[in-house]
């Protein structure tokens, strides 16, 4: 899958027949994979570097499997788990459930299911990306997301007109530029008349709806983003 060639993943197995054997196997998927032979060692890699999966073994000397999850999930609430493990006992999974786990593999190795965990995981991650990489960080308290054109208020979705929303998507070609009424006015309404007064009505509709003013006019220029901080 092309699209993994970026995920780092980190996987932590104290048995070195097995970690190699597994690397081999995750090398069908992944070119950056860092190992670690414990939890101690895990935790310790994940705080010094960034990873898109953690892969891990649960029965480990010095600091189990869970132990390490738990101690992640401190640092990291949302990055995907998966557990490569022998235990099929249920204290085991209600344990690792607790701990927001994205998916187990069972020793022996099934290969249909090593490879539909996987590439789940994988194919979440990356939707996971594409949206992210929808959502503009306007300041401190606005996002826009270009895909649905919703504008939020810190958590808060602000309901928008339809030429609201024109406005935005104009605005947000460019975070530090200004715009003219001319440009605005020819990108929401196609025309070649610049009427001043409607901009600047739409620019004041649209900011009464938020606590703080998001497009400020720049004298005698036009609009642009504030740079508002929280």
């Amino acid at each position: 899958m092309e699209e993994a060639k970026d995920i780092k993943v980190l996987y932590v197995e104290d048995n070195d027949e097995t970690r190699n054997q597994t690397v081999k196997m995750l090398k069908n998927y992944f070119t950056k994979i860092v190992t670690a032979i414990d939890g101690v060692q895990g935790l310790q890699k994940f705080k010094t570097e960034h990873f898109d999966i953690v892969f891990t073994d649960i029965n480990m000397p010095n600091s189990n499997g869970i132990e390490m999850i738990t101690k992640i999930r401190e640092l990291d609430k949302n990055v995907p788990v998966i557990i490569f493990t022998a235990f099929d006992k249920t204290e085991y999974f209600l344990e690792t459930i607790n701990q927001g786990i994205d998916g187990y593999i069972l020793k022996p190795y099934d290969l249909a299911q090593f490879n539909a965990t996987i590439n789940k995981t994988i194919d979440k991650l990356i939707t996971k990306k594409d949206q992210q990489t929808n959502i503009i960080q306007l300041n401190d308290i606005y996002t826009w997301d270009i895909a649905k054109s919703v504008l939020k208020e810190n958590s808060t979705v602000i309901k928008l007109t339809r030429n609201e929303m024109k406005l935005m998507n104009l605005m947000v070609t460019d975070l530090d530029a200004t715009f003219s009424s001319f440009e605005i006015e020819n990108y929401i309404f196609h025309d070649d008349e610049e009427n001043n007064k409607r901009i600047r009505n739409l620019v004041s509709r649209l900011n009464k709806k938020l606590e703080h003013t998001l497009i400020e006019a720049v004298y005698g220029v036009g609009y642009k983003i504030a740079h508002i901080k929280d």
